[in-house]
């Protein structure tokens, strides 16, 4: 089969193993008191999550552009997204995870795919 110079659409399937554990994130919160200057303190406090395994499915848009019969450059744009909802647990530290939600789905699986490759024929 060959293949010809143009755009073509691509489905994929992943699976991340995890991460036993992802050591110590640092939540940082602020709370107001109200005493006369009004002051904000600022707390830390360390986290440590056990990252499961996910599966992934992806979607993307590939255009091909052939430099000879054996070369191309490939450009391709698409999404990933986690099949899971919430693939960690917290091993230990905080419990109340709505403030850490933003900070964990930064690490997991998934997101905007965008790659620039070359393929050499035989």
């Amino acid at each position: 089969m060959r293949y010809k110079k143009g755009w073509s659409l691509a489905m994929g399937y992943g699976y991340s193993t995890g991460v036993a554990s992802v050591g110590n994130l640092t939540l940082n919160s602020s709370s107001s008191t109200s005493v006369a200057g009004g002051s904000t303190t600022t707390t830390s406090r360390k986290v440590v999550i056990r990252q499961l395994p996910v599966n992934t499915m992806s979607i993307s848009t590939i255009y091909n552009r052939f430099i000879n019969r054996k070369v191309a450059f490939v450009f391709e744009f698409g999404y990933a997204t986690a099949l899971q909802k919430d693939p960690w647990i917290v091993i230990e530290g905080q419990n109340d995870l709505k403030a850490l939600k933003p900070q964990i789905k930064i690490l997991q699986p998934g997101g905007l795919i965008l790659a620039v490759g070359m393929n050499f024929g035989l």
